[in-house]
């Protein structure tokens, strides 16, 4: 019992305990928040457009409106967000994590669609790098 107490404290102390716990990865980024607000239909109009040659690597949404609406979010025709119903108002938040729930190729804009004209707003947020 003594020798696996003594094996244990001095891997303790060697640091081991430390480097066997994992954390959050960190990235050295700037993150960016893209918005935008309608009060009609609108369809593939761009939310964001990334700097030239870089990819969008995008983090979440957060979408409010005043009224029943369907919006979604694509890049180039191809559903990022797949269409979100919404009842009434109030808002959504979509993803948020600290990871990205998709990363585009680079030079692709981000573009949404809504159903109706109820006063609707959108912001994305996430961040860019050099493909």
């Amino acid at each position: 019992m003594r020798r696996r107490l003594a094996i244990l404290l001095t891997l303790m102390l060697s640091g081991w305990s430390r480097s066997a716990l994992a954390d959050v990865p960190t990235y050295d980024v700037q993150i960016l928040t893209k918005t935008a607000s309608v009060s009609a239909v609108v369809s593939a109009s761009t939310i964001w457009t990334p700097a030239a040659d870089h990819s969008i690597a995008l983090l979440g949404c957060s979408i409010a409106m005043q009224g029943a609406n369907t919006v979604k979010v694509q890049s180039s025709g191809t559903d990022v967000i797949p269409s979100q119903y919404f009842e009434s108002a109030g808002g959504r938040m979509i993803g948020g994590g600290n990871f990205p729930i998709w990363v585009g190729s680079a030079d692709a804009t981000l573009t949404w669609t809504t159903t109706t004209a109820a006063a609707t707003t959108i912001m994305c947020f996430g961040y860019e790098f050099l493909q």
